[in-house]
């Protein structure tokens, strides 16, 4: 039985691949299409790399929470580096040395890395009204597991029982 995906009740499938929800009120794409009253899947990408962060903020947009907590996770661990080479740099400087164009570069990244953080807390606040003031493997595999565990919880609707208590007339 097809089901829609967001609140379980059953649908009919049309010939292109789309039904209507008469309780959501909403036509459904294949996507938000299920079986059996399961949830919509959720795909989650496990990968993230520091170069994703270069990517636009529309894309970035259309990215998981999960995917957005990793990546920010990552960005703000090179905004630290980047902040510990201002410091150094600027004892160096401070001692006789010419670094300005280094100097420059690492101000220039650093910049970058603390918006594309920002980016991505705001991003994160448009999803789930916050974001993770501290991220840490723990929080991430935890997300994970709860992601698991609500993705195999089914959409049913269950009467309650009468009970061993309750007499009929």
């Amino acid at each position: 039985m097809y089901t829609c995906g967001y609140c379980g009740t059953s649908v009919q499938l049309q010939s292109n691949n789309l039904a209507h929800c008469s309780f959501c009120d909403m036509d459904l794409f294949k996507e938000d299409i299920a079986e059996n009253g399961k949830r919509r899947t959720v795909n989650v990408r496990k990968a993230v790399l520091l170069f994703d962060a270069k990517r636009s903020t529309g894309y970035l947009m259309e990215q998981s929470a999960f995917f957005l907590i990793k990546l920010l996770k990552l960005v703000r661990a090179e905004r630290k580096r980047l902040y510990e080479m201002m410091r150094l740099f600027r004892k160096g400087v401070e001692a006789g040395g010419g670094f300005s164009d280094e100097q420059r570069i690492v101000s220039e990244d650093y910049e970058f890395y603390s918006r594309k953080a920002w980016v991505i807390e705001n991003i994160l606040r448009d999803k789930s009204d916050v974001y993770p003031p501290r991220i840490t493997d723990q929080l991430l595999e935890d997300h994970l597991l709860l992601i698991e565990k609500q993705g195999a919880d089914r959409m049913e609707f269950r009467l309650p029982n009468a009970g061993a208590g309750s007499r009929s007339k």
